[in-house]
């Protein structure tokens, strides 16, 4: 660890990113624990301020969940179908006949709405795949009345999200949407080529988004980006300002998938191609009123002591698992995700597994301490870990940095733009 990170104050070199920046005389100099961040020409700990220099709130170090009790969202798979077949899906090798039951949703339930248990007003539930939700669309019916009954009882205020491919949205499913002010979410590629060739039925799925839009539900959109259809972030939005008019916030994130990248070399130029387009789509985002997000950004807007806190997630067959994505026992992981279930009218916890998934210093590496990314990436997503190798991660780490300093300097362009009407380029 550098002296300056030893203080939480991370530099980058600005000439990896400003051709007039010779190398090793401007950098980029942030305080994330201090909300702070400059361009400066003398790193020494000499010359930066000294109340950036100051103790940290150690508080920041310990992990937001040290216990499920303190979990204020529940996720929630209704089944392990779907009937979509992905070119990037992180649980096709976990299909299975497996449907929730109605007596593990209300036991679940119970536990989750329960003013002795959490003082929070405000509780989430998000209801996803596995597999495609409304596929076992009684099960969500059910879940989402028993949660409200369940909340009104309790004096707690729910927000209620569902994520779906939008093959099967009817007239019945968007009603019952708009009803009960659920949030939807919609993966879907955008652009007719791209859903057709990565997850099929643009026809159908695109009909059904102007269906909700018809009736006053505005959903979100998550587009999976991949090789295929990287260079075209900057189309997709324009697809969406031309033809789904409503919609106001997209997520387009980088597909995790070992089979698409054959080497390191091969990641890394995607996410290089990936930043660089990102933002030219972010631009013309913003033009137009729409948040365009991505993990990574999301995750450089606000501190975390690691990149998850973990979930409090309830799988088909009454297992809990750490992570939404990891829900069948046919996966290779699912043993180690897995810290309690709720069978016979209870919730029970492995504490010693929960305590295991969540300790943050068992998941910070080496180089996350010297990194821009330290107090956002906090240590990475535990997908990508199962996913990639250690070569593979390492390209995943300098993305994430990559992202983060590329937001940073946005936000000092504006300002300097503003402030002196020359960009940071231009001042150089």
């Amino acid at each position: 660890m550098n002296s300056l990170s030893q203080h939480n104050i991370y530099i980058v070199d600005l000439s990896r990113y400003y051709a007039k920046a010779p190398r090793g005389k401007y950098y980029l100099v942030y305080a994330p624990l201090k909300g702070a961040f400059f361009i400066a020409d003398n790193i020494s700990p000499d010359a930066i301020p000294q109340h950036l220099l100051s103790p940290d709130n150690d508080a920041l170090m310990r992990p937001h969940v040290s216990h499920p009790s303190q979990f204020s969202k529940l996720s929630i798979l209704p089944n392990l179908t779907c009937n979509f077949k992905c070119a990037y899906c992180y649980s096709a090798k976990g299909r299975s006949r497996s449907v929730i039951s109605e007596e593990h949703i209300t036991t679940m339930l119970d536990y989750f709405v329960d003013g002795a248990r959490i003082a929070d007003r405000e509780l989430g539930i998000f209801i996803s795949g596995g597999g495609e939700p409304t596929l076992t669309w009684d099960k969500v019916v059910f879940a989402v009345n028993y949660a409200e009954q369940r909340a009104q009882s309790q004096g707690k205020a729910l927000n209620i999200m569902l994520m779906s491919n939008g093959s099967l949205i009817d007239d019945t499913i968007a009603n019952f949407i708009k009803q009960h002010g659920i949030n939807i979410g919609i993966s879907f590629d955008i652009l007719p080529e791209v859903q057709n060739s990565q997850r099929g039925k643009y026809d159908l799925v695109a009909a059904n988004i102007k269906r909700l839009l018809s009736i006053g539900v505005i959903p979100s959109v998550s587009a999976v980006i991949t090789p295929d259809n990287v260079c075209l972030m900057t189309q997709m939005v324009q697809e969406i300002v031309n033809n789904f008019s409503g919609i106001k916030h997209l997520n387009f994130d980088p597909a995790v998938s070992d089979e698409l990248f054959a080497s390191e070399a091969e990641l890394r130029a995607f996410y290089h191609s990936f930043a660089d387009n990102f933002f030219n789509a972010r631009a013309l985002s913003g033009q137009h009123n729409i948040t365009l997000d991505c993990n990574a950004i999301r995750h450089a807007q606000k501190i975390f002591p690691r990149y998850c806190e973990g979930k409090l997630c309830l799988v088909p067959n009454g297992d809990i698992s750490m992570c939404h994505t990891v829900s069948s026992p046919k996966e290779t992981h699912y043993n180690d995700f897995t810290y309690g279930d709720v069978h016979d009218g209870m919730v029970k916890f492995d504490m010693a597994v929960f305590s295991r998934l969540v300790n943050s210093d068992n998941y910070l590496m080496d180089r996350c301490h010297d990194c821009i990314a330290r107090w956002h990436c906090a240590g990475g997503c535990m997908m990508c870990r199962l996913n990639y190798n250690a070569d593979k991660m390492s390209a995943v780490c300098d993305f994430t940095a990559d992202m983060t300093t590329r937001l940073l300097l946005h936000r000092l362009d504006e300002a300097m733009r503003r402030k002196y009407n020359k960009s940071i380029e231009e001042m150089l």
